[in-house]
């Protein structure tokens, strides 16, 4: 690692994405949740156990995806640009229940990580009920 500018520390390098899901993962582990990585189709996955439920999560940004032409076959071309918005998403959430939050004008993602929190809980209630019934 190298010298830091005085002033800053390794968390001000820090994205502002790795910063969020910093703070939930805290907030995960202080409910006593257990987060790790796993590997998935090569790629890294953040899993989160509660309950004996696994809930895959992950936090990305939208985009707006604008028509650009068409290429020589006549297939339609696209641009994909990013617009700012973040969005923490629970990927195998349980049928019935919230699987995104997004960013809004009022309230950024960053302050609804307790309601995110909450949603994965009634996930895991909810998938619990199922798993009940599929054994009766």
């Amino acid at each position: 690692m190298g010298v830091m500018p005085s002033g800053q520390s390794n968390d001000d390098n820090k994205s502002f994405e790795d910063k969020v899901m910093d703070t939930l993962i805290k907030a995960l582990e202080k409910r006593k949740a257990k987060v790790s990585l796993i590997k998935k189709d090569y790629k890294n996955i953040t899993c989160v156990s509660i309950s004996d439920v696994a809930l895959e999560i992950d936090l990305y940004e939208k985009f707006n995806i604008i028509k650009k032409g068409e290429d020589r076959l006549g297939f339609n071309l696209y641009d994909y640009i990013p617009n700012g918005k973040l969005v923490l998403r629970i990927k195998n959430a349980a049928y019935g229940t919230r699987r995104e939050w997004i960013d809004r004008q009022r309230k950024k993602v960053e302050d609804r990580i307790d309601n995110f929190i909450e949603g994965m809980f009634q996930s895991v209630a909810r998938e619990k009920e199922l798993q009940k019934e599929r054994e009766a």
